[in-house]
C-alpha cells in the first residue's frame, strides 16, 4: 500500500506539470507570433487596419491642431476644420461625413462645406458651416458624433454624408451598434470599449480580423449583406429621429467612391450594392442627393480617391441649392 501511494505522487505531479505546460507553451507561441508580426509589419500596414478605435474620437483629438497627414489643413478649438468665415452668420449648418465632407486634398476655402457657405452668402443668407468631416467616418460613428455635437450648439440644418460601400463595411466592423429584431441597441465604451481596445492593441488579433473580413468580402455572404443593409437603414432612421428631437432638418448626401460613381463606364460590373443602397435611401422618404449624378467621371476624383477642387465646388453649390430650399419658408 505505501508503494502504491508513493507511485501515485510522481504521476499526479507529472499530470499537473502537463496541465500547466500546455497553456504556457501556447502563450509562448502566441508571444513569439506577436513579436514576429511587430517586427515585420509597420503600423500603416494593410493587415493592421481592423482596429477598434471609434473614428469620432479623432474629432476631439484634433482640436486646435494641424492635420496629421502633413497637409495645410487645420482645426479650430472645437475640432471643426478651420476655414474662412464671416462673423455675421445668422444661421448655422452642421456637416458630418468622412474625407469627402472634410475636403481631403483641397486647400482651405475649397471644401464643399466652404463652397456651400460662400454660395449661400451670395444669395443673401448669412450661414456658418461647421465642418465635422472625419476621414474614415461611417454612419455608426457619424451617429455617435451627431449625438455628441447636437447638444453643444443650435443648428439650423444638418448635412449628413452617407457612403454605400464604406458605410456597409464600417458598420459591420463597428462593434458598438447591433440590430435585435427591429430594435437598435448600442454598447457604451464602458461595456465593451476597454476590453475590445485592449485586444485590438495586439497585432495578431488585428491581422486575424482583417483576414476574416477579406474572406467575408470575397464570399459576398448575402445574409451578412442583408444584415448590413438592415443596420444601415436603422442607423439612418435614428439620425432622422435624433435630428427631429432637436427640431433640425437633415439633408442626406449620398457620396459614392470613384469605383461606384464610374461603374457605368464598366458594363461588366455586376456589383449591385450601390443600386441597393440608393433604393434604401429612397425608402427613407427623406431629402437625399446622389452626388454620383454630378461626379461620375474619373477626372472628378483626385489621385487619393477624393473629390478634386472643381468637383468640391460643384457639389458645394448643389448643397447650397438644397439648403436654400430648407431655409425658405413655405407659403401658407
Amino acid at each position: 500500500m505505501p508503494a502504491t501511494t508513493s507511485s501515485q505522487g510522481p504521476a499526479r505531479s507529472a499530470r499537473a506539470k502537463r496541465f500547466f505546460a500546455i497553456p504556457l507553451a501556447v502563450l509562448v507561441l502566441l508571444a513569439v507570433v506577436e513579436g514576429v508580426l511587430r517586427l515585420s509589419l509597420v503600423p500603416e500596414d494593410e493587415l493592421l487596419t481592423r482596429r477598434f478605435d471609434p473614428v469620432e474620437r479623432a474629432f476631439d483629438a484634433r482640436r486646435g491642431r494641424p492635420a496629421s497627414d502633413g497637409s495645410a489643413t487645420r482645426y479650430d478649438a472645437e475640432g471643426f476644420r478651420s476655414e474662412p468665415h464671416a462673423s455675421d452668420a445668422t444661421r448655422s449648418v452642421l456637416f458630418i461625413g468622412d474625407g469627402f465632407t472634410l475636403g481631403v486634398g483641397v486647400p482651405s476655402g475649397a471644401s464643399l462645406v466652404a463652397v456651400a457657405e460662400a454660395d449661400l452668402r451670395r444669395r443673401g443668407t448669412a450661414v456658418r458651416g461647421y465642418n465635422a468631416g472625419v476621414s474614415g467616418l461611417g454612419t455608426a460613428s457619424g451617429l455617435r458624433l451627431l449625438r455628441q455635437l447636437l447638444p453643444r450648439r443650435r443648428y439650423d440644418a444638418i448635412v449628413f454624408q452617407i457612403s454605400p460601400h464604406d458605410d456597409l463595411n464600417r458598420n459591420r466592423s463597428d462593434d458598438r451598434f447591433a440590430l435585435h429584431g427591429d430594435r437598435l441597441t448600442s454598447h457604451p465604451p464602458s461595456v465593451c470599449g476597454a476590453r475590445v481596445e485592449a485586444l485590438d492593441s495586439l497585432y495578431l488579433v488585428r491581422v486575424l480580423k482583417t483576414l476574416a473580413a477579406r474572406r467575408a468580402a470575397a464570399s459576398r455572404d448575402l445574409d451578412r449583406d442583408g444584415r448590413a443593409f438592415a443596420l444601415e437603414m436603422k442607423l439612418l432612421r435614428e439620425v432622422i429621429d435624433l435630428a427631429d428631437r432637436y427640431h433640425v432638418p437633415v439633408l442626406f448626401l449620398l457620396v459614392g467612391n470613384q469605383e461606384e460613381c464610374t461603374a457605368h463606364l464598366r458594363p461588366t460590373s455586376h456589383d449591385d450594392r450601390f443600386e441597393r443602397f440608393v433604393a434604401l435611401t429612397r425608402a427613407l422618404i427623406h431629402p437625399t442627393f446622389d452626388v454620383c449624378r454630378m461626379a461620375h467621371r474619373p477626372g472628378d476624383f483626385g489621385q487619393d480617391g477624393h473629390f478634386t477642387a472643381p468637383t468640391n465646388a460643384r457639389v458645394g453649390r448643389m448643397v447650397a441649392d438644397r439648403l436654400a430650399a430648407l431655409f425658405t419658408p413655405v407659403a401658407p
